[in-house]
C-alpha cells in the first residue's frame, strides 16, 4: 500500500537546504573580504618596510667594512660573524622583496572573464591571505636577524669599553686574592699549595703592570680612536693570559678561607655548647641521676685539647680533616645535650603524670560517693568500687614523685604511669556511662509524659466533641475516631498506677539497665497515644484552614473574573476568543462558593480539589488569552526592532518617530513572550491589562517608523555601492594605489585620490556617530554617492593612462636590450679580435649598469617618468651610434 506524500514536509526540507546554502555563501563572502583586506594591508605596509630594511643593511655593511680591516683579535672573529649575519639578512630581504612582487601581481591580476573571476575569487583570496601571513612571518624573522646583527655591531663598536671592564674586574680579583692570602698567612696557614698560590699572585701582579693606564682608569677609553683599537687587541691578549690563572687560584683561596673560618666557628660553638651543658648538669631536675653525662663530658674535653693544638698552625692539606673532626665532636656534645634535655622532659612528664594520677583517683572516689547519698533511688556500686581499689594499689607501686631514678628508670616509670593513667581515664568513662543511665532513670520517672496524664485525658475528650461536627469520612479509618473516649479512660487508669509513691531502696549498678528499660517501655506507650491524638487534632485544624483558604480564594477569583470581563469587552482581539469562556467560568465560581458556605455537606478535600481545578482552568485560559495578545504584540515589536537595526549602521536619526519607537522598544522589549511563565490567574490578569496598553502603542509606532526609514535605507544603499565600486577601482589600479614606485615607470599617481576616498569613506562611516534628521541624512548620502562615483571615473582614467605610459617605457627598454643583443651578435662575427670583443662587452656592461641605475633611482624617487624615458632613448642612441675599429683598421657599426 502506497503511503501519502507530505508536500509540506518536502517544501520545508528544500527551504532548509536553501537557508543552509545561503548561510554558507554569506560565510564564504565574509571570509573572502577579510582575506583581501589582510592582503592589501600586507602590501601597503611591507612595501614601505622593505626600503627601510635595505637602509639598515647598508648601515650594517658600513660598520662591517670599517672593522674588517683590523686583523687582530677579537675584532677579526666579531667582524666575520657580523658579515655572516648580514649575508643571511640580505638573502632573506631579497626573498621578501620577491614574494612581495609575486603577491602584488597575484592580487592585481585581471581575470580573463567574469565567470573565471567568480570561480577563482575565493581560492585566490585564500592563497593571497596565506602568502601575506607567510610574508609577515618572514618580516618578523628579518627583524630578529637585524636586531641580532645590530647588537653585534654595537658590541664591536663598544669593545674597548668591554675590555676596560674586564681589565678592572681582573684588577679587583687580584686585590681580592692578595687580601685572602695575607689573611691566611696571618692565621698561620702554610703548605705547598699556599706557596704555589703566592707564585701565581706574583705572576698576576707582573702581568697587570703590562696593561696601559687607560684601561685601568675609572672611565673607559674612546673606542672611536684607531690607536685605542690596537691597544684594545693587546690588552685583550694580556687578559686571556692572566684570567685563567686568577680563575684557578682565587676560588681555591676563597675555599681555604671558608674552611678555616668554618672550623674555627665550629670549634668555638662546640666549646660554648660544652660549657653550657656542664652548667646545666650542676642543677639537674629533682629525682634524676646525671653521673653518666659527666663521664661523657670528660671524654670530649680530652679530644678538644688535641684539636686546639692542630688549629694553632694548620696545613692547607689538613683543613678538611680538621673541619670534619671538629664537626663530629660538636655533634657528640649536641647528642649528649639532646639526650639530657629529653630525660629532663621525661622527668617533668613523669612528675605531671603522677600528680594527675593522684588527683584523678581522688576525684573518682568522690564521684562514686555522690549518687550513694541520694534520698530517692540511690545507686549501689557493686562493680566499680573493687575496680577503683585495684587502681589505687598500682599507683602506690610506682613510687613517689621525689624518688631518685637513673635516665633508664625515668623512661620506664613514665611509660608505666602513662598506661595506668589511661586505665584510670577508661574507668572514669565507664562510671560516667553508669551515672548517665541512673540520671535517665530518674528523668523518666519524673517526666511530664507520666505526671501530666489527667490534663491529657481532658484534652482528648474535648477533641472528640469537636470531631463529631464533621463527616467521619474526613479522617483515615486507622485513626478509629469512635474508640477515642474509651482509650482516654484506659490512659487515665494506667497513669494512676504509675503515679504511686516511689521506692527509696538503693539500685544496684548491675541491675540499673533492666530498671531503665522497664521505665522506657511505660513512657513509649504513653507517647504513642499522644501522637495519635496530635494527628487527629492536626487533621481537624487542616480541614478548618482549608475551608477558610478556599473560600477566600474563590472570592478573589470572582472579583478578578468581573474585572477581566470589562477588559475583554473593550478589546476586539480578546472579545472574539475569550468572552464565552469567561462567562462560563463566572457561573461555576458562584456555584462552588455556595457549597463552601455550607460546611456540613461533603468531604472538604473534594470541594477544595474542585475549587483548585476550576482556578487552574481559569489560570490556563487567562494565560492563553495573554499568549494571543503577546503574539500579536511581538509582531509589532519585531518589526520595530528590525527597522531600527537596519537604520543603526547608517546614522543616529534625530527624528521624533525614531526616538519614540526606540523608547517604546526599550520599555516593551523585542521578545515579550519570554518575560514570564507559569502565571496564575491574578498575574495573567495584571499582564493582560499592561500588555493591552503596549499593544496599542506599538501598532502606531511601527507604522510611523516604516514611513520614515524607507528613503534613508535606499540612499545609504546607493552610497555604499558607490564606495564598493571605488574600492574595486583602486584594487584594479594595483601598485598605483600602494604609493610605491615600481618598474616600468609612469607619470600617474593616485595619492590624492586615495586621500579623497579615505575622506569620503570616513565621512560615510562617521554618520553612525552623528545625530541627524532623516531629510538631511538623505541629502548628505546623495552628495557622498556623487563624490564616490566621480572618484571611480578618475581612478579608472588614471589606470588606463598608466598602462599606456608603462608600455611606452617598456618598449624603450626593449629597444636598448635589442641593441645590446645586436652588438653581441657583431662580436661573435670577429672571434679572433680579443680587443674588439672586450670593447663591445664593455659597451654592453655600461648599458646594463645604466639600466640598473635608472631603475634604482626611479624606485627611490630620484627621477621622474620623462627623465627616465629620455635616458632610455639616450642610451639606445649611444648603442645605435657606437663605432669600433678592428685590428686591421676596419670600422664596425650596427648599420653594417
Amino acid at each position: 500500500m502506497d503511503l501519502p506524500i507530505d508536500i509540506n514536509l518536502i517544501l520545508y526540507f528544500l527551504l532548509a537546504l536553501l537557508v543552509i546554502a545561503v548561510a554558507g555563501l554569506l560565510a564564504l563572502l565574509f571570509l573572502m573580504t577579510r582575506w583581501r583586506k589582510h592582503t592589501e594591508e600586507a602590501l601597503l605596509q611591507l612595501g614601505s618596510e622593505i626600503n627601510n630594511i635595505g637602509m639598515q643593511i647598508e648601515n650594517l655593511q658600513a660598520v662591517q667594512q670599517e672593522y674588517s680591516s683590523l686583523h687582530r683579535q677579537p675584532y677579526t672573529d666579531l667582524a666575520a660573524e657580523l658579515q655572516k649575519k648580514i649575508g643571511r639578512v640580505l638573502a632573506d630581504a631579497q626573498t621578501l622583496d620577491q614574494h612581495w612582487e609575486e603577491l602584488n601581481d597575484a592580487h592585481t591580476r585581471v581575470p580573463v572573464s567574469r565567470f573565471q573571476a567568480l570561480i577563482d575569487s575565493i581560492p585566490t583570496a585564500y592563497r593571497n591571505a596565506r602568502a601575506a601571513a607567510a610574508m609577515w612571518q618572514e618580516r618578523e624573522r628579518i627583524q630578529r636577524q637585524l636586531a641580532e646583527a645590530q647588537a653585534l655591531s654595537k658590541r664591536i663598536e663598544t669593545l674597548p669599553g668591554e675590555v676596560h671592564a674586564q681589565a678592572r674586574q681582573l684588577g679587583e680579583g687580584i686585590i681580592q686574592l692578595e687580601g685572602l692570602l695575607k689573611t691566611l698567612h696571618e692565621a698561620g696557614l702554610h703548605g705547598k699549595q699556599v706557596e704555589a698560590a703566592d707564585d701565581a699572585l706574583l705572576r698576576l701582579q707582573q702581568g697587570w703592570m703590562r696593561i696601559p693606564t687607560d684601561f685601568t682608569a675609572t672611565r673607559p677609553p674612546d673606542g672611536q680612536i684607531s690607536e685605542v683599537r690596537e691597544v684594545t687587541s693587546s690588552v685583550y691578549t694580556v687578559l686571556n693570559d692572566l684570567q685563567p690563572v686568577l680563575d684557578e687560584w682565587l676560588p681555591r683561596a676563597q675555599t681555604w678561607d671558608q674552611q678555616y673560618k668554618r672550623t674555627v666557628d665550629s670549634y668555638e660553638e662546640m666549646r660554648k655548647t660544652a660549657t653550657n651543658f656542664r652548667s646545666a648538669l650542676e642543677t639537674p631536675p629533682v629525682g634524676l641521676v646525671v653521673d653518666s653525662f659527666h663521664a661523657e663530658l670528660e671524654k670530649v674535653r680530652a679530644t678538644a685539647k688535641a684539636l686546639n693544638r692542630r688549629l694553632q698552625e694548620p696545613l692547607v692539606e689538613d683543613l678538611r680533616s680538621l673541619e670534619r673532626d671538629t664537626a663530629h665532636l660538636a655533634r657528640v656534645i649536641l647528642d649528649a645535650a639532646g639526650r639530657y634535655d629529653r630525660v629532663a622532659l621525661q622527668v617533668a612528664e613523669l612528675d605531671r603524670t603522677l600528680l594527675e594520677l593522684e588527683s584523678q583517683l581522688k576525684a573518682a572516689g568522690a564521684r562514686l560517693a555522690e549518687p550513694e547519698k541520694l534520698q530517692v533511688s540511690p545507686l549501689q556500686w557493686d562493680i566499680s568500687r573493687p575496680a577503683l581499689a585495684a587502681l589505687e594499689e598500682k599507683a602506690a607501686a610506682l613510687g613517689g614523685r621525689e624518688q631518685m631514678r637513673t635516665p633508664e628508670q625515668v623512661a620506664s616509670a613514665a611509660r608505666q604511669a602513662a598506661a595506668l593513667l589511661e586505665e584510670v581515664r577508661a574507668f572514669e568513662k565507664g562510671t560516667e556511662q553508669v551515672l548517665s543511665l541512673h540520671h535517665d532513670l530518674l528523668a523518666l520517672m519524673g517526666s511530664g509524659a507520666i505526671t501530666g496524664g489527667a490534663a491529657f485525658s481532658a484534652e482528648v475528650k474535648e477533641l472528640a466533641r469537636s470531631v463529631q461536627a464533621y463527616d467521619p469520612a474526613n479522617w483515615p479509618s486507622q485513626e478509629n475516631i469512635a474508640a477515642l473516649p474509651k482509650q482516654a479512660a484506659q490512659l487515665e487508669d494506667l497513669q494512676r498506677r504509675l503515679s504511686a509513691p516511689r521506692q527509696t531502696a538503693a539500685v544496684k549498678e548491675s541491675l540499673l539497665g533492666a530498671r531503665l528499660e522497664e521505665a522506657a517501655q511505660l513512657v513509649e506507650l504513653h507517647n504513642a497515644l499522644r501522637a495519635r491524638v496530635e494527628r487527629i487534632g492536626k487533621r481537624l485544624a487542616e480541614l478548618q484552614q482549608a475551608e477558610e483558604d478556599a473560600a477566600d480564594e474563590l472570592e478573589r477569583a470572582i472579583a478578578t473574573a468581573d474585572s477581566l470581563a470589562l477588559l475583554v469587552k473593550d478589546n476586539p482581539l480578546l472579545r472574539e476568543s475569550a468572552s464565552a469562556e469567561l462567562t462560563r467560568t463566572q457561573a461555576e465560581l458562584a456555584r462552588l462558593k455556595q457549597e463552601f458556605d455550607n460546611p456540613a455537606q461533603g468531604v472538604v478535600e473534594r470541594k477544595v480539589s474542585r475549587a483548585n481545578a476550576l482556578l487552574d482552568g481559569f489560570s490556563r485560559a487567562a494565560s492563553t488569552w495573554l499568549e494571543k495578545l503577546a503574539a500579536d504584540l511581538q509582531v509589532h515589536t519585531r518589526k520595530i526592532s528590525e527597522t531600527l537595526a537596519a537604520l543603526e549602521p547608517v546614522a543616529a536619526l534625530d527624528d521624533r518617530a525614531v526616538a519614540d519607537a526606540r523608547a517604546l522598544l526599550n520599555r516593551v522589549g523585542a521578545g515579550p513572550l519570554g518575560r514570564k511563565t507559569a502565571m496564575n490567574y491574578l498575574d495573567a490578569a495584571a499582564e493582560l491589562k499592561r500588555w493591552n496598553n503596549d499593544w496599542q502603542a506599538c501598532s502606531s509606532a511601527a507604522r510611523a517608523l516604516e514611513a520614515l526609514a524607507g528613503p534613508v535605507l535606499d540612499a545609504y544603499k546607493e552610497a555604499d555601492q558607490a564606495r564598493k565600486a571605488a574600492k574595486a577601482a583602486f584594487q584594479a589600479a594595483g601598485k598605483l594605489a600602494s604609493g610605491r614606485r615600481d618598474w616600468p615607470p609612469t607619470r600617474q599617481s593616485l595619492a590624492d585620490e586615495v586621500k579623497i576616498f579615505q575622506s569620503q569613506e570616513a565621512r560615510l562611516d562617521g554618520l553612525r556617530a552623528r545625530r541627524i534628521a532623516s531629510g538631511a541624512l538623505v541629502r548628505e548620502l546623495g552628495q557622498i554617492y556623487h563624490e564616490l562615483d566621480l572618484l571611480e571615473d578618475r581612478v579608472s582614467t588614471a589606470t588606463r593612462a598608466a598602462e599606456a605610459e608603462q608600455r611606452e617605457a617598456a618598449e624603450a627598454e626593449q629597444a636598448v636590450v635589442t641593441l645590446q643583443q645586436r652588438w653581441q651578435a657583431v662580436a661573435q662575427r670577429y672571434p679572433g679580435q680579443a680587443d674588439l670583443d672586450l670593447e663591445i662587452k664593455d659597451l654592453i656592461s655600461q648599458a646594463d649598469q645604466r639600466l640598473a641605475l635608472l631603475k634604482n633611482q626611479y624606485r627611490r624617487g630620484g627621477m621622474e617618468y620623462d627623465q627616465v624615458l629620455s635616458a632610455l632613448r639616450e642610451q639606445a642612441g649611444i648603442l645605435r651610434s657606437a663605432r669600433f675599429t678592428t685590428a686591421a683598421g676596419q670600422s664596425i657599426t650596427l648599420s653594417e
